[in-house]
């Protein structure tokens, strides 16, 4: 954890959009005990900003409140410093909330690495040196060649507050292959990843069936646990917003069901949000469906993971904004990196199967390429905050969607360009984006 954590902090490339109200929410909360933003002048001049709803004429964060909770304690230390405010750090242009949110989105995802390993651990039989190979090359994969580097350790958004709970999730359903009583315990994750990020909702769907299905005996538990978490945060909401659920989660984002097909073909193979280009080991994911199913050990879990990752994939490709805004490769199917790449495991484990060593060896050199391919793209995300102008330059993607599919300047290839452009280092690792009048966020 410690050195997935270090090189996560150590990346300059800091990513703040749709969490830029969490550190002022969380100096209210620890200084008033309220959510109300209206102190802050920085917030006040947003008024009426997609990301600032009023109730009972008090300004509030418009995204889900549940990550702020995560920045009390940090922003509560920064407070007692002499000469340091945190309520006074600019939401706009230039942002300065990166400087509590990135250190929290690297510790969330390097958390929810670890919790990847341990599951990881959980499947695999360590007396099988090739399985043991191949698991550490599936951690290794999910931690760098996914969008958990290249864009939830970025800053504290929605994905990365969920990323630890959904991580859970899987352990949790691994574990209890040998281990039942843990069931429950599934309950609280899937809770507490849905508050954290709505489209979770489809794990709480696809969990809550399978305990139903397969374990109706920890039913009453699991809902317990869930509870504990769902009605206190159903009653800050009814609190707060008037309403038990937060307007956020309630909004209807989806499109016309002719668009999924497009968008369908967008996250997969977008040169600037496909998951082929940025993971392309995920192209293996359906080998090691069918070798479980071969192998004859597919069980219920296998249809909770496949559900999973088949879901998240269709409710991301029915949303009219699929690339997620401005941002940095798939982020929006997060949710499902975790329950795809579990499925690497078993498509890279057994190369020697293959008819031939030479065979096995070209299979191996191709795995190690995919993968070196994927950490070479998302390190961009990561290094390069060019890669992150591209959203507004030359023009605001999300007005101009199809530089989606502008295969002469891909996003990830943006920092490097810019390189032998003349650019400097420095204003391609840190440089501030352009401002737009479209992204009043842009920094």
């Amino acid at each position: 954890m410690v050195l997935v954590f270090v090189v996560y902090i150590c990346s300059p490339a800091a990513n703040v959009g749709d969490s830029r109200l969490s550190l002022p929410t969380a100096v209210s909360l620890y200084r008033h005990g309220d959510f109300s933003l209206d102190e802050f002048p920085q917030v006040r001049e947003l008024a009426g900003s997609y990301d600032v709803v009023e109730h009972d004429g008090e300004l509030l964060m418009g995204y889900p409140w549940p990550p702020a909770m995560l920045l009390v304690p940090a922003s509560a230390l920064a407070d007692a410093i002499p000469g340091v405010d945190p309520g006074s750090f600019s939401v706009s242009n230039p942002n300065r909330t990166w400087l509590f949110e990135l250190p929290m989105g690297a510790l969330l995802a390097a958390v929810a690495v670890v919790l990847y390993a341990l599951a990881i651990r959980e499947g695999v039989d360590f007396a099988d040196t090739a399985a043991r190979r191949a698991g550490a090359l599936v951690v290794f994969t999910f931690a760098f060649s996914t969008v958990m580097w290249s864009s939830v350790s970025r800053g504290l958004s929605q994905h990365a507050a969920a990323a630890p709970f959904v991580a859970l999730t899987l352990y949790l359903l691994v574990r209890s292959r040998r281990d039942p009583p843990v069931v429950p315990l599934l309950g609280l994750a899937v809770a507490l990843a849905y508050v954290m990020r709505p489209t979770a909702s489809v794990l709480v769907l696809v969990v809550t069936l399978w305990v139903l299905l397969c374990h109706r005996r920890y039913l009453v538990r699991y809902l317990a646990w869930a509870c504990s978490v769902a009605v206190p945060w159903a009653m800050v909401n009814f609190a707060v917003y008037g309403s038990l659920i937060a307007p956020y989660y309630t909004a209807d984002k989806l499109g016309s069901a002719a668009d999924i097909p497009g968008h369908a073909l967008g996250l997969l193979l977008s040169p600037s949000r496909g998951l082929v280009w940025f993971t392309p080991l995920a192209i293996l994911a359906p080998l090691g469906v069918w070798r479980r199913v071969r192998a004859g050990c597919w069980d219920s879990v296998d249809w909770v993971f496949v559900s999973v990752a088949v879901g998240v994939f269709a409710v991301v490709a029915a949303w009219p904004n699929w690339w997620g805004g401005s941002s940095f490769g798939p982020r929006l199917l997060t949710e499902a990196v975790p329950f795809i790449c579990w499925y690497l495991l078993p498509a890279i484990a057994r190369p020697h199967v293959l008819p031939s060593s030479r065979r096995a060896r070209a299979a191996n050199v191709v795995v190690l390429a995919m993968v070196s391919a994927g950490v070479l793209v998302n390190s961009q995300g990561a290094i390069a905050r060019a890669t992150l102008c591209w959203n507004t330059d030359p023009t605001l993607v999300d007005t101009q969607p199809n530089r989606l599919w502008e295969w002469d300047d891909p996003q990830a290839v943006r920092g490097v360009r810019r390189l032998f452009g003349g650019d400097s280092i420095r204003d391609v690792v840190i440089g501030s984006c352009s401002e737009s009048a479209d992204n009043p966020n842009a920094t």
